[in-house]
């Protein structure tokens, strides 16, 4: 199979331009001062590495936040628009015809194609997250595992229609979670920061992004553990408590529960 790496977007359309038997895994990063649109020429998906943005697809629209999965379909028009966020960096992967042809084969799946468009933060997207890091490294049985994984993932889902000031309000909430997330993120503090009661706010944000605040904050802080893990030599006890969790065992149970491995095993293996 072909791989390769670290490339600029094809020009014939929205992908990086894979070969039919192989992939192309890239990050990316772009800065929008104005909704952007474009038209996929690769079947791929990608994972939100930070900023925060709206995206629509031919299934639907979601407020696209980190640690969230971007499920694309060959010849799908999409778009995207900034939510107050001066950036975004997604981590991609897109495979050739004949690679994602014969997965969605393997898969007993008629046509190799997504039937949603996005994956909010979630324990289903941290095990996306943990393969496309992998498949990122050269591992043409991640990247075939990705996409498995992917199609079991990406079944239909039915939108919530939020209003501007309700995103707002949960975007707020959001850019508190990413620069305070190892310090005081409860329930009580992110409904503050939003101005509303915390009832409304655990309602009006599983509503938003399709997970429980509390939720979205586990993943925040087990998405900087697993960077600084692969970043640094700092001690894996240290990065739980520089990452918010006051409990180690709770930090290796979550790690393990999220990523499948144990964080020495994945600081080890990446």
């Amino acid at each position: 199979m072909s791989v390769a790496y670290d490339v600029t977007p094809a020009k014939h359309g929205y992908g990086l331009g894979a070969a039919a038997d192989g992939y192309r895994v890239s990050e990316l990063a772009c800065a929008p001062r104005a909704p952007s649109d474009g038209l996929y020429a690769e079947v791929g998906l990608a994972l939100v590495l930070d900023g925060a943005f709206e995206y629509r697809g031919r299934h639907g629209s979601a407020l696209a936040l980190p640690g969230a999965i971007i499920f694309a379909n060959r010849d799908e028009y999409f778009s995207c628009a900034q939510s107050d966020a001066p950036s975004n960096r997604r981590l991609a992967l897109f495979f050739g015809d004949d690679m994602i042809a014969g997965i969605a084969d393997a898969c007993g799946l008629e046509a190799p194609s997504f039937s949603r468009a996005t994956l909010p933060p979630s324990r289903e997207a941290a095990a996306l997250a943990a393969l496309l890091h992998r498949a990122a490294r050269g591992g043409d049985d991640d990247a075939m595992a990705v996409a498995t994984a992917a199609f079991e993932a990406a079944a239909p889902t039915r939108p919530y229609a939020s209003a501007p000031a309700d995103k707002r309000r949960v975007l707020d909430a959001v850019r508190f979670v990413q620069t305070n997330f190892a310090g005081n993120c409860a329930l009580a503090t992110l409904a503050g920061v939003a101005g509303i009661s915390q009832f409304h706010f655990a309602r009006l944000f599983k509503l938003v992004t399709g997970q429980s605040p509390a939720q979205f904050v586990l993943y925040t802080r087990l998405a900087a553990a697993a960077r600084r893990l692969l970043e640094s030599t700092t001690p894996v006890a240290q990065i739980a408590f520089e990452t918010g969790f006051n409990d180690l065992s709770h930090f290796n149970a979550s790690f393990k529960s999220a990523f499948a491995v144990t964080p020495t095993t994945w600081r080890r293996a990446n």
